[in-house]
């Protein structure tokens, strides 16, 4: 049987709480979750810089939704649509618990699952060097999703992973929902996106860009680059 490997990413709020959040979270939520036929392991993260597309002004820096992310790795997408799943993270965005003796109620802001389309890894590299990641999710127009494709896949990752400290990259489509499509690059640290090289591939005018850029970039929305740092306790 053909799987599709995928992940779901969970953002939640932790409403100045931090401390208290991951308390309660990783004591019992993740235990639970991770318990689940399928579901594979789950890795922390903190979100640094959250970017967004600004007509004429480039990217720049927005305030992020949530700075506490969980990535969940999934043997198979439909383990994500399980009962035993979705009881372990929730079925709607208030989560609620207790720790210490006390209610605690937290928002989750975010919860979208998807499923794996490429996975590209350097030579010598594996994601256990991976302490940083830049997260770009982007809808193109119905009618430019292949040129789109064909430019991500043949052109732009190349670029990108060619990078210094540029360990892997996974593209996922979304099962549901906007933005459709995502693209996860780990880093072995955030100071990666700070090269010369990739400060240059990142910072092009429009007519420094590929002709296959030139014409798929006009067409793209929801265009959004979170960037992390791995928890490590």
């Amino acid at each position: 049987m053909t799987t599709t490997p995928g992940i779901v990413i969970v953002a939640i709020d932790p409403a100045g709480d931090l401390a208290t959040l991951r308390s309660w979270y990783e004591g019992t939520k993740i235990p639970a979750i991770t318990a689940v036929p399928g579901v594979l392991g789950a890795k922390r993260w903190s979100i640094l810089h959250r970017y967004v597309e600004s007509p004429g002004n480039g990217m720049v820096i927005v305030p992020a939704p949530a700075d506490y992310v969980v990535i969940y790795e999934l043997a198979d997408v439909s383990v994500a649509r399980s009962d035993a799943f979705l009881d372990a993270v929730g079925r709607d965005f208030a989560l609620e618990g207790e720790i210490d003796g006390r209610h605690v109620s937290f928002e989750q802001v975010m919860s979208v699952t998807l499923g794996e389309l490429r996975d590209a890894v350097n030579p010598g590299v594996t994601s256990d060097d991976t302490r940083a990641m830049l997260v770009v999710s982007i809808t193109p127009e119905r009618d430019y999703i292949e040129k789109f494709h064909a430019w991500y896949d043949e052109e732009h990752v190349g670029e990108l992973m060619s990078c210094p400290g540029f360990v892997r990259t996974r593209r996922y489509k979304a099962l549901d929902g906007v933005p459709n499509f995502f693209s996860i690059y780990e880093l072995d640290a955030p100071e990666a996106l700070q090269t010369e090289k990739f400060r240059y591939f990142s910072g092009r005018t429009h007519d420094q860009l590929p002709p296959i850029h030139q014409e798929v970039g006009p067409h793209m929305m929801h265009n959004v680059c979170d960037v992390y740092q791995l928890i490590e306790d």
